[in-house]
């Protein structure tokens, strides 16, 4: 019998209702038990002792975009002007932008994120992170923020593999400076329940990965890495979504709504909760903005001075604007103009 223990999110405070910032540690808690892979990824202390990327090699990617500390500006501005609300924030379409989320509000203290891949095996984040700090050019792309990930982009990092957390554990360590002080693995099985990796049940795979870090304030801060396709109907996810407590749904990247199938797997795995909470729901893609409102409402808007994904507009408004079920497969199939 393998040495699993299941516990109940709901015990956990992962369904606990609105909170003050100053009370996030309690969200989406880890258990005692849970096993920290920290120390199986040795070249994390490298990072924090006077590693740099060298400020020209950054420079000739970045191209015409702006600067980082214009960038950060920017996000931060805008997250004010947004109403960008923490401490939780849902982020559908992660991928590896921890950057993102962190600039928008600093008072953004668990970032619920979710990808298609994998979290991989913590033996070959350790070895992608080894063998990049000593690629230069291959940390100054891996540090990009100016536009999205891609293969061709990122050619350092994807043809070693299982890449997603050695970039997302780069990142954070180096381009947020936060300090990664636990990695642990979980599943998402049952309704409302967590499974954390633990001594004993190394047989079992483990799709889905959290990064907990501390700022140079001691705050703590939590990336969730969930492995999901929003298209597909899974009870375990959508169980989970469903009682997971956000102020902040945040469709950046959100263009794959558009490429998903447009259907009510895709509204109860994204929307849906945003809906029922009225949490914040920012949009950075306009074809996005005019299919997820409620008929005949019209999001606010924000200009700003440069493109961070799909044009320079960031679109928001409240949940309870949000489309119901059946208005947005409507949407789909007859988009406003």
């Amino acid at each position: 019998m393998k040495d699993v223990r299941v516990i109940n999110t709901r015990q956990l405070s992962l369904t606990i209702g609105r909170v003050e910032p100053e009370q996030s540690r309690s969200i989406l808690s880890i258990p005692d038990y849970a096993v920290n892979m920290l120390d199986r990824v040795p070249t994390l202390q490298k990072l924090y002792k006077g590693f740099k990327v060298p400020g020209y090699l950054i420079a000739k990617f970045r191209s015409h975009a702006p600067t980082f500390d214009v960038y950060q500006t920017t996000l931060r501005n805008l997250g004010e002007r947004v109403g960008i609300v923490g401490p939780t924030v849902y982020y559908p379409f992660i991928c590896c932008d921890v950057l993102t989320p962190h600039l928008l509000s600093d008072k953004i203290r668990d970032v619920f994120g979710v990808r298609l891949e994998p979290a991989g095996k913590i033996e070959e984040a350790e070895k992608i992170l080894s063998s990049a700090i000593d690629n230069p050019e291959g940390c100054a792309r891996a540090l990009q923020y100016w536009q999205f990930d891609q293969v061709g982009l990122l050619a350092d990092w994807f043809s070693r593999g299982e890449t997603f957390l050695a970039l997302s554990l780069f990142r954070i360590a180096v381009q947020l400076k936060l300090k990664i002080t636990g990695i642990y693995y979980f599943n998402v099985k049952g309704e409302n329940l967590l499974e954390f990796y633990r001594q004993g049940n190394s047989n079992e795979t483990f799709d889905h990965v959290v990064v907990e870090a501390i700022d140079r304030k001691g705050i703590s801060r939590r990336f969730w890495f969930v492995k999901q396709s929003l298209s597909e109907k899974d009870l375990n996810f959508e169980r989970l979504i469903s009682n997971l407590e956000f102020q902040t749904l945040l469709l950046k990247g959100g263009e794959a709504i558009v490429e998903c199938n447009r259907s009510s797997t895709v509204y109860r795995n994204v929307l849906a909760r945003a809906r029922e909470l009225n949490s914040r729901v920012a949009i950075d893609y306009k074809s996005v903005d005019v299919c997820v409102w409620r008929p005949g409402y019209k999001s606010e808007r924000v200009e700003h001075s440069f493109n961070l994904g799909y044009g320079s507009t960031f679109y928001f408004g409240s949940g309870s604007n949000l489309a119901s079920e059946l208005e947005y497969v409507k949407a789909w199939q007859y988009p406003q103009t």
